[in-house]
């Protein structure tokens, strides 16, 4: 299955919401096997950790 998450701000932004959602996507993949992307407004270029796909995402309302 994939799995896409759509948030302001992602890991390597460090905060508590951020580890969660990071937390959250890397167990999708370690423990079910999914695919996981994060979509991002903090982004400024594509990242990979944990086996999660992390992707910038335009801030306005229209595309986030």
């Amino acid at each position: 299955m994939k799995i896409g998450i759509a948030c302001n701000h992602s890991w390597n932004h460090v905060g508590g919401s951020e580890r969660v959602i990071q937390q959250i996507g890397s167990s999708m993949v370690s423990t079910y096997g999914h695919e996981c992307s994060i979509f991002s407004g903090s982004l400024k270029q594509s990242l990979q950790h944990d086996g999660v796909s992390l992707s910038p995402i335009s801030r306005n309302f229209e595309t986030f």
